[in-house]
């Protein structure tokens, strides 16, 4: 409530008999000071803690875009690789999108491959 600045504060005293002080004098009951008012902290901290989070929430959000951009770019190849095994005339089945290991499991034999 009180700005920064020169401040003036004048005095006049009164006796219990009534009796006021006439004149005012800087020696004796004018007081001048210059107010400089405290620096604020919490707006200050507020600032940089508002800053900081501004900035790791942007970093997230840069790689939560960047990972959703390569995941579209992924199904767009996924799906133009089906379509065009399709339009090709290959059916694509789940057996043949398998690795080979895989497919071939039910060939083993109590930890032995029968021969092919």
């Amino acid at each position: 409530w009180i700005g920064r600045g020169w401040y003036t504060l004048f005095v006049r005293s009164v006796d219990p008999s009534g009796n006021r002080d006439v004149l005012f004098s800087n020696e004796v009951n004018v007081f001048s000071w210059y107010y400089v008012p405290p620096i604020p902290w919490g707006v200050l901290s507020g600032c940089a803690l508002a800053t900081l989070a501004l900035v790791v929430g942007g970093y997230f959000e840069y790689r939560r875009r960047k990972r959703r951009a390569v995941m579209e770019r992924f199904a767009l190849r996924r799906m133009r690789r089906k379509f065009k095994l399709k339009s090709n005339g290959a059916e694509l089945t789940y057996q043949s999108s398998l690795p080979r290991d895989v497919q071939n499991i039910d060939k083993v034999v109590g930890g032995h491959s029968t021969p092919h």
